[in-house]
């Protein structure tokens, strides 16, 4: 189902800041939610407002959607010949 047949005009994400540089003397960035569809995003957290807006100009309550990405990382073992 797409959304304009369900009377959905308009989508809009933001992204939201998830820290104060000047405080935390770090530097802050956010990942576009489209690179987060395709797994382009660095390990962290993110968070995404979501709002609708339908055909006549009525917009939904913004939904905030947070994100974690985390990087699995599998052991890495070496095989050694056996002397035997």
């Amino acid at each position: 189902m797409y959304l304009a047949e369900i009377g959905i005009a308009d989508v809009q994400v933001t992204p939201l800041q998830q820290c104060e540089a000047s405080s935390l003397n770090v530097d802050c960035f956010n990942c576009d939610v489209a690179w987060l569809a395709t797994g382009s995003c660095m390990p962290g957290v993110y968070a995404y407002q979501y709002t609708l807006t339908n055909s006549e100009g009525y917009s939904a309550v913004p939904v905030n959607v947070t994100v974690q990405i985390y990087e699995q990382v599998c052991p890495r073992t070496s095989h050694v010949p056996s002397l035997d």
